[in-house]
């Protein structure tokens, strides 16, 4: 599976190539912006991988069109999430997650359709 999320003034597309039980590693690709054609891997064993302007980010922004920490992509429960701000406080403008194929819909989900 691929997505596309975007926030601030960058893009990223989010991957999962060999998601398995034993294998749940996810490969983030930056297709613009601070990190352009940078690709990043990360097991679930990390700690969460945190965006924004905020110092200690995994990934640090120097903008203000991103949050002091603008989403959150962790793993719970051996599933992987991403979150708007840090969990307990959204981002200003959002994080926007494109999808191009079914997508589950749950209890508290906020979207917009185009």
């Amino acid at each position: 599976h691929n997505y596309i999320i975007a926030f601030g003034d960058s893009h990223m597309v989010l991957q999962f190539p060999n998601i398995t039980e034993s294998d749940q590693t996810i490969m983030i690709k930056f297709l613009e912006g601070a990190y352009q054609d940078q690709t990043h891997t990360f097991n679930p064993s990390e700690k969460p991988i945190t965006f924004g302007r905020m110092e200690g980010c995994t990934f640090q922004f120097h903008s203000n069109t991103f949050s002091r920490c603008q989403c959150t992509i962790e793993n719970a429960d051996s599933q992987w999430r991403i979150v708007d701000g840090d969990g307990r406080k959204g981002s200003t403008n959002g994080t926007w997650l494109f999808v191009d194929e079914p997508f589950e819909i749950f209890d508290n989900l906020i979207f917009k359709a185009d």
